[in-house]
C-alpha cells in the first residue's frame, strides 16, 4: 500500500528524518555523518518533506525548501532533492512525487525553482518545468553544474 504526504520540517518525527537521510545515503555517497551535518544546516523549520512509503517503506523523498528573494517579500519554493529507491524507478513514483511537488507549489501559491544536471532537464520538462539561461538569475550560497 502506498502513502505520499507532506510534512514541514518541524512536525517531522527523529525517526522520519532518519529514514529520510538513509534513502539519501543510498544515492548520494558521502555519509550519514555529513548527510545529518547538511540536513541541520540547510533544511528549514517551514520547509516542506514529501514522502512516499510502499509498506511502510519509504521509497521517495522530495525537499521543497522555502526560500525568499533577497530585498523583496516574495517566496519560492526550491527543489531539492528528488530521489526514488532504485528498485522503485521506472515505475510512476518520480512522475507521482513530481506531480504532488507543482500541486503543492501551487496550492501555496509559490513559484519553483531548481537546479540540476542538463542531463536531468528533459525529466522536469516533463512536468511543465522550465529552463532559464544562467545569466537570468543569481544565486548566493547555491551550487549550480
Amino acid at each position: 500500500m502506498n502513502s505520499l504526504f507532506s510534512k514541514q520540517t518541524q512536525k517531522l518525527k527523529k525517526n522520519e528524518i532518519k529514514k529520510i537521510i538513509i534513502l539519501k545515503n543510498s544515492f548520494w555517497k558521502f555519509n550519514i555523518k555529513s548527510q545529518k551535518e547538511w540536513f541541520k544546516k540547510n533544511v528549514k523549520k517551514n520547509d516542506l518533506h514529501n514522502l512516499l512509503f510502499f509498506n511502510d517503506k519509504l521509497i521517495g523523498y522530495t525537499l521543497l525548501r522555502l526560500r525568499k528573494i533577497k530585498k523583496t517579500k516574495i517566496f519560492y519554493f526550491l527543489l531539492d532533492t528528488m530521489i526514488v529507491k532504485k528498485e522503485f524507478r521506472k515505475k510512476s513514483y518520480g512522475k507521482l512525487l513530481m506531480e504532488f511537488n507543482n500541486h503543492l507549489i501551487s496550492l501555496n501559491n509559490k513559484i519553483g525553482f531548481l537546479i540540476c544536471r542538463n542531463r536531468e532537464t528533459n525529466f522536469y520538462k516533463k512536468f511543465q518545468w522550465k529552463s532559464l539561461s544562467k545569466k537570468k538569475y543569481n544565486l548566493d550560497n547555491l551550487k549550480t553544474y
